[in-house]
Parts: structure tokens; C-alpha cells; sequence
């Protein structure tokens, strides 16, 4: 089982260490790594946190404030839902960390933070990424939608837009 802990700045070093790793395996984010840092510390998130596991980091994810001009949030508000909403994002785990439950953890985390605002959480999964859809919905996410995801002018895959499991 992994240390779950808020990130800080001291972390990003670490974080962009594993983001590379995990760019070179599966190819997330599918914009690239040129700045890691930048792509962890997106300042719509509002709290992120980090995995340690024998006694290295191997795993983020983050809470962001909704971008209304991204397509999961658009078709979550254009389906008439009224829950408030935050985005799930930059969630990566190490390679060599996976199978270990590490996203489970991470993404509970962030679920609890939502929730304790009041807040359901919202993302998007690409077509290409099965394993990490198959879990979002094990945990209870429900599937409200498709769209294209464009990364470049020739480069598009579909997109699955989750939300997370009803407040109780």
C-alpha cells in the first residue's frame, strides 16, 4: 500500500520523473512530455496529491477547477445535470508501481476531497486506455458521454467522459 499526501513544490522533480515513465509506456498525456512540470502543475488544480511507495513517488492526481470549455464538462452540463462539479486530472501511476492499487487510492482520495466540497468529479479516458476505463468503472464511475479529443490538427481519438459516484 502506498503513502497517499498532498504535493508540493518539492515534489514536481519526482512527479515529472514518473510522468516520463509513464509517457514512454503508454504514451499519457498523448501531447507529449516536452514540460512535465507545466503539465503537473496546471493551475486549474486547486489540490493535488502524490503516492510514495518504497520511499519514492510513484504516482499524482490532481483536482481542478472545471475548464467550461472542455468537452466532458460541456456535455455534463448539457445533459441537464445540476450537481457542481470538479475535474479529475493527471492521474499517472509509475509502470513499475501498477497493479499494486496505487490509482485505486489516489482516485479515492480525490473522490473524498470532492466530496467533502459538495463536489462529484468529471474526466475523460481515451479510447486507447481500457485498463484505466475498466477500473473507473469498477469504482462505481458512470459513463454520461462521448466526444473527440483533438491533441493535433491530424491526431484525434475518441473520449469517455465519466462522472464520479453519487454524494451521499
Amino acid at each position: 500500500m502506498a503513502v497517499i499526501r498532498e504535493r508540493t513544490e518539492a515534489d514536481l522533480d519526482g512527479c515529472a520523473t514518473v510522468l516520463k515513465a509513464v509517457h514512454k509506456a503508454s504514451g499519457y498525456p498523448v501531447r507529449g512530455v516536452a514540460d512535465p512540470v507545466g503539465f503537473i502543475s496546471n493551475p486549474n488544480i486547486i489540490q493535488a496529491w502524490v503516492a510514495e511507495h518504497a520511499g519514492r513517488i510513484v504516482g499524482h492526481v490532481g483536482v481542478a477547477n472545471p475548464d467550461p470549455n472542455a468537452s466532458d464538462v460541456k456535455l455534463w452540463k448539457d445533459g441537464g445535470n445540476q450537481d457542481d462539479i470538479a475535474a479529475l486530472e493527471r492521474l499517472f501511476v509509475d509502470p513499475e508501481a501498477q497493479g499494486l492499487g496505487i490509482a485505486k487510492q489516489l482516485i479515492s482520495t480525490a473522490v473524498a476531497y470532492a466530496a467533502s466540497r459538495s463536489l462529484r468529479l468529471v474526466l475523460y479516458n481515451l479510447e486507447k486506455d481500457t485498463i484505466a476505463r475498466r477500473m473507473y468503472e469498477k469504482l462505481g464511475w458512470t459513463f454520461y458521454g462521448n466526444f473527440q479529443f483533438r491533441w493535433a490538427e491530424d491526431s484525434q481519438m475518441k473520449a469517455y467522459c465519466f462522472v464520479s459516484p453519487a454524494l451521499s
